[in-house]
């Protein structure tokens, strides 16, 4: 069977993926050939506008990027918005985010995460950026704006391009849609002006993303800060002092081999890793595995701590505004790993291209 699997494969890859690949790129460089001549309409906004975003379908830390440069912003004495789409919301056109009462389902999961941590500052969501942010400087007055995976979205003019890529998935040795992850071909790296190479775990990938791409670079790597409860009374937990901690995880985001293997390097011992679809929609029925093996371990008497469940932050939005999960996991130790980016290479230009963003329109 695997025998005849593989011809069957390359055949459907290469002369069916590949095709549409040279397709799809095709229609990418005349939609980009069009907007670099003024062809298509850019709509200039007020406020300077900087735009995250990557060449790649998936996690490539967007959002620990955009909380990053919301703190950095702030500190500059801005009072800095963000809008997303709201990618996987159940709802439509434009919604201010508000902590309090509105869930992943109404909001998606990233803005969500982003609204719960800066509750000053403003957050929304519109699936059509140019009136989402029309709507959100007549409601907010903030001082600049942030656009999350917005490097494709051409319509809104911007002072400052920052792609995000993943080190362990280099551009180069992919393919466009739908043959491989690549929204964009590598050359579009020419509209950025900071391309952020993130999950960075190797000295020669540096030195190979440094002759591949040029230019301005950066370098970051994600920082565990602590493990979060989902639930109001319980400790957080400081990773100090958690050596051979046994814990159960779970994830569903874009790419989560480096979530394990944070929780790895800290010392937890996960007994088991289950794994979902990128902003899966969880339901009750995907639990039952997981408290089971749960309970297992917790009866042995050979442990010294109760095991923990955990997962990322993403993962614990789509779960706490949840009634089913609150009902029915509220007493199980679900945690959530707070992490942060930190620039390990390139500072320089890094800090040089944020601090001109920052002196556009200064309030």
């Amino acid at each position: 069977m695997s025998a005849l699997w593989l011809p069957i494969r390359w055949l459907y890859r290469w002369l069916l993926l590949w095709p549409l690949s040279r397709l799809y790129g095709l229609g990418v460089g005349l939609r980009n050939w069009a907007y670099d001549r003024g062809w298509l309409p850019v709509h200039r906004l007020p406020v300077p506008v900087l735009a995250i975003g990557n060449l790649s379908a998936g996690g490539t830390g967007k959002t620990p990027m955009a909380e990053l440069l919301l703190r950095r912003l702030s500190e500059e004495g801005h009072r800095p918005a963000y809008l997303s789409r709201g990618y996987g919301r159940r709802t439509q056109g434009y919604h201010r985010v508000d902590p309090e009462t509105d869930t992943a389902e109404s909001v998606g999961d990233e803005a969500l995460q982003v609204a719960r941590k800066f509750r000053q500052l403003p957050v929304a969501v519109c699936e059509d950026r140019v009136a989402g942010v029309r709507q959100l400087l007549a409601e907010a007055q903030p001082s600049c704006v942030i656009l999350d995976d917005a490097f494709q979205h051409r319509r809104i003019g911007r002072e400052l391009d920052l792609v995000m890529i993943d080190a362990n998935r280099p551009p180069w040795l992919d393919h466009l849609l739908p043959l491989g992850r690549l929204r964009e071909p590598l050359s579009s790296l020419k509209r950025a002006q900071l391309v952020v190479v993130n999950k960075v775990l190797e000295e020669d990938k540096i030195r190979s993303f440094q002759r591949r791409i040029g230019g301005k670079l950066a370098f970051t790597r994600t920082v565990a800060l602590r493990l979060v409860p989902f639930w109001s009374g319980a400790e957080v937990i400081e990773l100090e002092n958690q050596t051979r901690r046994v814990c159960i995880a779970f994830a569903g985001i874009g790419n989560p081999e480096p979530f394990y293997l944070e929780i790895r390097k800290l010392g937890l011992l996960p007994m088991r890793s289950y794994r979902f679809s990128d902003h899966h929609r969880y339901r009750p029925g995907n639990f039952r595995r997981i408290i089971r093996r749960w309970k297992r371990l917790a009866n042995q008497n050979a442990l010294r701590d109760t095991p923990l469940l955990v997962t990322t932050e993403k993962d614990a939005m789509r779960l706490i505004t949840q009634p089913w999960f609150v009902e029915q996991y509220g007493s199980y130790p679900f945690y959530y790993l707070e992490i942060a980016l930190e620039v390990i290479r390139g500072k320089d230009s890094f800090e040089a291209v944020i601090q001109a963003f920052a002196n556009f329109g200064r309030p």
